[in-house]
């Protein structure tokens, strides 16, 4: 099937699918883009004003995911990039509480935190020991499903992508085939100690 992520020659506003009945979807992708733009993920949005607690953006990334591919990648690339700026338990508790109250989150946050983790083998910061125990703390789902929500719309495809799911979401009971990072569009970590104070505190 086509590879939507390659079609993707850069990383520009997340917005939910046009078929969303759910405006509120798309101004809280846009809300959430607008946090990781602040701290260094390219994407042609406004940044945000007020400090970012990547703990809870990531979770909170996890939530809504689903709804758009170029959110997950930039995700999971920043992730695999400055997984040092990361709280290793903090993440595990707001991933713990994540799994108790939301099931697809937690399956989406595993599959994200699973990207990130083998990424980062491939970059200079080496093995990200920072996500280990949060993506234990992530539960794949009983029913398994495309990872995207707009290939659920279309039959033919959604059959195709169970079919060519990789092992690594398949291991979280969601189908996608492209296991792709963009760290192109990660700024680095010099610039991010210049621009976001708050990670200069952690």
């Amino acid at each position: 099937m086509p590879d939507l992520a390659r079609k993707q020659s850069e990383m520009t506003t997340p917005t939910a699918s046009q078929h969303s009945p759910d405006a509120r979807v798309t101004d809280t992708l846009t809300a959430i883009a607008a946090e990781w733009a602040r701290i260094g993920l390219w994407l042609s949005v406004e940044p945000a004003s007020e400090p970012v607690d990547v703990e809870a953006l990531i979770v909170r990334t996890a939530r809504v995911a689903r709804e758009d591919e170029r959110l997950f990648v930039g995700a999971a690339s920043w992730l695999a990039v400055h997984h040092g700026w990361v709280n290793s338990w903090r993440l595990i508790a707001l991933v713990t509480d994540l799994a108790r109250v939301d099931r697809v989150g937690s399956a989406v946050a595993g599959a994200l935190l699973t990207l990130a983790s083998r990424g980062a083998s491939g970059f200079e910061t080496g093995r990200a020991s920072e996500l280990e125990g949060a993506i234990e703390a992530c539960r794949p789902l009983a029913r398994p499903r495309p990872l995207f929500t707009v290939m659920e719309r279309f039959p033919v495809l959604r059959s195709d992508l169970r079919a060519a799911a990789t092992p690594a979401y398949r291991r979280w009971g969601l189908w996608h085939d492209d296991e792709s990072l963009k760290p192109t569009a990660i700024r680095p970590a010099a610039w991010l100690l210049h621009h976001v104070p708050e990670l200069r505190k952690s």
